[in-house]
């Protein structure tokens, strides 16, 4: 199938088949598709795999100065404000790799476990 600007003209959803009157498909919510560019690929991109976010910011400051605080919170279910916490989980434990590798301490672990070994 080629696909060229007259395809994405039809407004037509995509997913369902239904005519289009918005930019959003009344029945299944799809929005309308059009041709991707890299502006495109960025902002998708952007929008599913951001990890640094301003609640990001918030979430570690206030586990530093009040851990149980935001434990109770977000388990009370004050989750909006919160990271989650298997992304806070993978972020930190990003952070843990690249501090450890960046001051070789595997290295020096690896060595010194050679030398108990002699």
């Amino acid at each position: 199938m080629r696909l060229d600007s007259a395809y994405f003209d039809v407004a037509v959803c995509r997913d369902c088949a239904a005519p289009l009157e918005t930019p959003f498909c009344g029945q299944c919510g799809q929005k309308r598709a059009r041709r991707l560019g890299w502006k495109d690929l960025r902002l998708e991109t952007w929008q599913h795999w951001r990890l640094f976010e301003i609640s990001s910011v918030q979430t570690l400051r206030r586990l530093i100065t009040q851990p149980g605080y935001v434990a109770r919170e977000y388990v009370m279910g004050m989750r909006k404000k919160h990271m989650h916490p298997l992304k806070l989980l993978a972020f930190l434990v990003v952070i843990l790799i690249l501090v450890i590798s960046s001051n070789s301490f595997l290295s020096i672990c690896s060595i010194q476990a050679v030398q108990m070994k002699k």
